[in-house]
């Protein structure tokens, strides 16, 4: 298999399952892998880096029909990235729509939610989602508290208020994974980071807004309790070596951010840098603990 995403999944009454979306070695549907606390990870990743697809109006992937080789920094080849439908709504600012028809009509018709999310070095992000599935973005980003602001009544509406907000002193669009790593283990507690939030939204006359806004505690969902200790970072490169071994019990996963532990080593790994890649389950694969080289690359 090789992974196209890293998502969450709902399986049951508030509870979601993490996991690998994946394209089969034959079929033209996704196949899920999940990640559950207590499995045993022992994979080889191996290259070259592939197109993962596009997207219809509705998000479901379609399959390169070439499974083109693609460049390190991209994830699709040319004609998938200009037959993606879910591009422009990503690069969507409010200001302009350059999507198709069918995916407007879905966004026109669509509830949206714009958000604040809380990181526990203190980041505030803004964000969007669609209000059916704001608790799957907020898992999907690895976000320890998160609240919806406003609701408003297609895309477009909600792009203008982020993009607004985003342009505001004290907050990001986008909070980087390395930065997320490096949070695993801070303490932050939801009375710290509503003061944060609340602080933001009072300091841009938001109050009105700001009245009935609430955050909630998203840790339970990650299952990283017990890690007392900052996980060592997991890099990937195909630069020296034929294919790569991740190895380890799996511990929790927060976003994208799957942690590991090998006897009392903690490891986090950015599964985004599997993304494009074939991953394979090898029984027999080990991993050196020690520092090398392609650490300090």
């Amino acid at each position: 298999m090789y992974v196209i995403d890293i998502i969450w999944r709902p399986v049951g009454q508030d509870q979601f399952a993490p996991g690998i979306a994946s394209w089969p070695d034959h079929g033209e549907s996704p196949v899920f892998f999940p990640l559950s606390a207590g499995s045993h990870v022992s994979w080889a990743i191996d290259g070259p880096k592939k197109c993962i697809g596009s997207r219809d109006p509705t998000g479901a992937h379609i399959r390169c029909p070439e499974q083109s080789i693609v460049s390190a920094n991209r994830q699709r080849c040319g004609p998938c990235s200009a037959t993606d439908q879910m591009g422009p709504c990503i690069r969507c600012r409010g200001t302009a729509c350059d999507a198709s028809e069918s995916r407007i009509s879905r966004c026109q018709n669509s509830e949206y939610a714009v958000y604040l999310a809380v990181f526990k070095d203190r980041t505030l992000k803004v964000g969007v989602s669609t209000l059916s599935r704001v608790k799957i973005r907020w898992l999907e980003q690895g976000a320890d508290f998160a609240g919806v602001v406003s609701t408003t009544h297609g895309g477009m509406s909600a792009r203008k208020i982020e993009d607004y907000l985003g342009h505001m002193t004290g907050i990001t669009k986008q909070v980087r994974g390395e930065r997320k790593a490096s949070g695993l283990v801070q303490q932050l507690d939801i009375e710290q980071a509503h003061s944060i939030a609340k602080e933001f939204l009072a300091s841009n006359n938001m109050t009105s807004s700001d009245s009935s806004f609430t955050l909630e505690d998203l840790s339970g969902y990650y299952g990283l309790s017990d890690v007392d200790t900052q996980p060592r970072p997991w890099r990937f490169s195909l630069a020296l070596r034929s294919c790569q071994h991740l190895v380890g019990d799996v511990v929790g996963v927060k976003g994208s951010l799957l942690v590991t532990r090998t006897g009392s080593a903690f490891m986090a790994t950015n599964l985004k840098q599997l993304i494009g890649y074939s991953v394979s389950v090898d029984p027999q694969a080990m991993m050196i603990a020690q520092t090398g080289l392609l650490d300090f690359l």
